[in-house]
């Protein structure tokens, strides 16, 4: 996830990276502590005060938007497997995600789901909820847990 420096930051100490207004921050672990995180600049990594950055959203998570909305959003794509992510209308707290397939005579992404929300045949989106994490061909995160976005794969 990247960030965006709002303020100045000089480091204290040795594990500390410093930064500038305005640099973009590749955070690297928001887990370290309530106040500090992980990040990266320039090839140099160390901890940063989270008030001191504003984390950037991800181009395909769109909050909490209606099913409807995305199916147009997405209809309104020229091309297979455009996608974005939101929050589940029918299950607080978990994400739904929707994928354009109308060029394709059958869904092409296999999901674990919770609960469908619709299963698209030709011609509509594909629409679904999840919560078991599946790994993405495979690979793992270098931290060794699987990634959390579905595997793509091939009709049969």
């Amino acid at each position: 996830m990247e960030a965006i420096a709002k303020y100045d930051f000089k480091a204290t100490a040795d594990d500390e990276l410093s930064f500038k207004r305005g640099d973009i921050l590749k955070v690297l672990n928001e887990e370290c502590d309530q106040n500090w995180y992980k990040a990266e600049l320039n090839g140099k990594d160390g901890f940063i005060p989270k008030n001191y950055i504003e984390m950037k959203p991800h181009p395909w998570f769109f909050g909490k938007i209606p099913r409807a909305k995305a199916e147009e959003m997405l209809s309104k794509q020229r091309h297979d497997g455009a996608f974005l992510i939101r929050e589940s209308e029918s299950a607080p707290g978990d994400f739904s995600l929707s994928v354009n397939s109308r060029h394709t005579s059958r869904p092409s992404l296999t999901l674990i789901p919770r609960r469908m929300e619709s299963w698209a045949s030709a011609g509509e989106i594909l629409s679904m909820s999840w919560i078991t994490q599946t790994p993405t061909g495979g690979k793992e995160l270098a931290t060794g847990r699987p990634a959390c976005f579905p595997a793509i794969m091939s009709p049969p």
